[in-house]
C-alpha cells in the first residue's frame, strides 16, 4: 500500500513558491540558449535534430548536451551523459508536459516550417545567407514561444494563497451571541500560518492540492473562553 503523504498549509505555499521560482529559472535557461544559437549548426547541437556523433565519447555529447541538461534539472534530476547512440534523447520524452519537452518539440517542428519557407522564397541567394535567414527567423519564433509560455502552474497551485482554514459555519453560534475560544483561534492561526506546525491535512501530488478539511471543528474542552 502507498503511504499519502501530507502536508501542512505553510509547507504546500512554500512548495509552490520554488515550483515558481524553478519554472522561471528554466525559460530564463530556454532564452539565453536561444539567443545563443547564431549558427545552423548551433541550432541543430541545441536541439540535437539530425546530428551525428562521431563516437559516444564525453567530448562529443559536449556539443549536444546543453538542452539535455537543461531538461534534467527541469525535472529535478541529476545529469547523466547518455552511454550510446540509441535512446539518446528519451529524456525528452520523460515526461511530454514539461515545457523543455515541450521547446523541443515546438523547435523542431518551428526549424523544419522556417526552413521549407526560406526555401521556397524565390530569392537568389547565397546559401550561407539563407542558414542565416533561417537562424535569425527561427530565434524570433523561439523566443516569442517561450514567452508566451505558462509558469506550469496547475489550477489548484494558482489559487494557493486564497485556500485557508475556516471555522465550520455554524448558524447557532452566532445567535447565541457565542465566542470562539482563545485555544481555537489559536489552532486555527496555527493551521493557516504555523511551516512548524505538525498538523497535516493537505495532499499536494502532481499539481492537485487536495485539502482533507477546510471547514475545520475544534472541540474545547478547557474552562478558558
Amino acid at each position: 500500500m502507498i503511504k499519502e503523504n501530507y502536508l501542512n498549509l505553510p509547507e504546500v505555499k512554500q512548495q509552490v513558491r520554488e515550483k515558481i521560482a524553478s519554472n522561471k529559472r528554466i525559460k530564463n535557461k530556454l532564452l539565453t540558449a536561444v539567443k545563443d544559437v547564431h549558427t545552423i549548426d548551433e541550432l541543430t547541437n541545441l536541439l540535437d535534430y539530425r546530428v551525428t556523433l562521431k563516437d559516444n565519447s564525453p567530448e562529443e555529447f559536449q556539443k549536444v548536451e546543453r538542452l539535455r541538461k537543461i531538461q534534467y534539472e527541469s525535472l529535478g534530476e541529476k545529469y547523466v551523459i547518455p552511454e550510446r547512440r540509441r535512446g539518446r534523447n528519451a529524456i525528452f520524452t520523460k515526461d511530454k508536459n514539461d515545457i523543455v519537452s515541450k521547446f523541443r518539440k515546438a523547435g523542431i517542428v518551428r526549424y523544419r516550417t522556417v526552413s521549407l519557407n526560406v526555401v521556397r522564397d524565390p530569392k537568389d541567394e547565397m546559401k550561407s545567407v539563407v542558414w542565416g535567414e533561417i537562424c535569425s527567423k527561427w530565434k524570433y519564433d523561439m523566443t516569442k514561444w517561450i514567452n508566451k509560455n505558462t509558469l506550469r502552474l496547475s489550477n489548484d497551485e494558482s489559487k494557493i494563497d486564497k485556500i485557508k482554514f475556516n471555522f465550520l459555519d455554524h448558524s447557532n453560534l452566532n445567535n447565541l451571541n457565542l465566542k470562539h475560544s482563545k485555544f481555537s483561534e489559536h489552532m486555527l492561526k496555527v493551521l493557516n500560518n504555523d511551516e512548524n506546525s505538525e498538523i497535516k491535512l493537505i495532499k499536494y501530488s502532481n499539481g492537485e492540492i487536495t485539502e482533507a478539511a477546510k471547514n475545520i471543528v475544534i472541540v474545547d474542552l478547557s474552562d478558558e473562553k
